[in-house]
Order: C-alpha cells, then structure tokens, then sequence
C-alpha cells in the first residue's frame, strides 16, 4: 500500500502538506497501471482522510482491512529533493535484511541513499502497529518547514522535476515491493 492524506491545515492551500505526496502517490500508481507486466502483489492507494486532527481515515483503513500489507509507504513532507527512504519495523518483526539489497539495488539508479531506520509516517502508523513494514519517503525539507501549517503553503512552492524525482522513488520502491522474494 502506498499513501499520503488529503486533508491539509486551516490555512493556505496544502500544496506541500499534503497535496505534494498525494500527486506523487497518485501519479506512481498511474505509471505502474501504464506497465503491461502486472505486479505479483496487488497494490492499493490510499488517500488519508484526517491526519491532520486524529489519524481518523488511518485508523479506520487499519482497522477494516483484514488483508495481508507486507508493506505500506507514506509521502507526507512536502515536494523537495529526494533522498531516501526510511524505515519502521511492527514489533514482532525480523528486520528487512533480506529485502535490502533488492531495494537498494532497485533504488540507487535515482541517486537514493540507503534505507534507514526511523520514522516511516502517521498515516501508515496504524498498519505498522498491525504488522505491516513501513517506509517513508525522505526528502529535503529545507523549504518545507518554514510554511508548514501556514498561508505560505500553496502550489508555487512546488518544484516539478522534484515532484517528478519523488514519483519515480515512490514507484520504484512500491513495484519493488509488490515484486520482492519474501524467501
């Protein structure tokens, strides 16, 4: 699964928090739909309802969902530079050393350093607490905090060829994924 939230904050128009991860969500699940090979794994997208004030389409998706994520992915700081991706293993959980050269290998052609572990997001902190691996996607945030939740947050922030960089990291990492030898 991969996700953003589609709330924003009361003010200014949530270009970077969260408008910017829900294009690049939306915009990955259009490029892996164009790909006449089909994953081995279904893929789902989410679009968060309420992160902002509660979390309240997160713990909702957690809770109706009986289905089996071995991962989810959340886009939620913004449209800078990517980076990375972070990482935040369920408790009952044997790490992602298995998975990490797949991923790795898959990722470094876009420039993305290593995988790290921390914090992968609030919107997919439901499912991480159901078991579910979760990723973050990383980027500068350089001009992402100084508007974050104020009227300065709207579209001409947004940067293209950044937005189309998270795109491709996103896509990457979720088909790599849905394709991943869990042996």
């Amino acid at each position: 699964a991969m996700g953003c939230h589609l709330d924003s904050w009361d003010v200014g128009q949530g270009a970077q928090d969260d408008g910017a991860g829900c294009a690049i969500v939306l915009d990955a699940a259009r490029m892996i739909a164009a790909l006449e090979q089909k994953p081995k794994r279904t893929i789902r997208t989410i679009l968060f309802s309420n992160e902002e004030n509660g979390l309240a389409g997160a713990k909702g998706y957690a809770a109706e969902r009986g289905e089996n994520h071995i991962a989810a992915i959340e886009a939620d700081i913004g449209g800078g530079e990517p980076s990375h991706f972070s990482f935040q293993l369920p408790k009952e959980h044997d790490g992602i050393e298995a998975w990490r050269a797949q991923i790795e290998g898959a990722l470094s052609p876009l420039g993305l350093k290593s995988l790290e572990e921390g914090y992968a997001g609030a919107d997919i902190g439901p499912l991480v607490k159901k078991g579910t691996v979760g990723f973050g996607l990383r980027m500068d945030t350089t001009g992402y905090w100084p508007i974050h939740h104020t009227h300065a947050d709207t579209i001409d922030k947004i940067e293209l060829t950044n937005l189309q960089k998270n795109t491709a990291a996103m896509a990457t990492l979720i088909w790599t994924l849905a394709n991943i030898d869990l042996d």
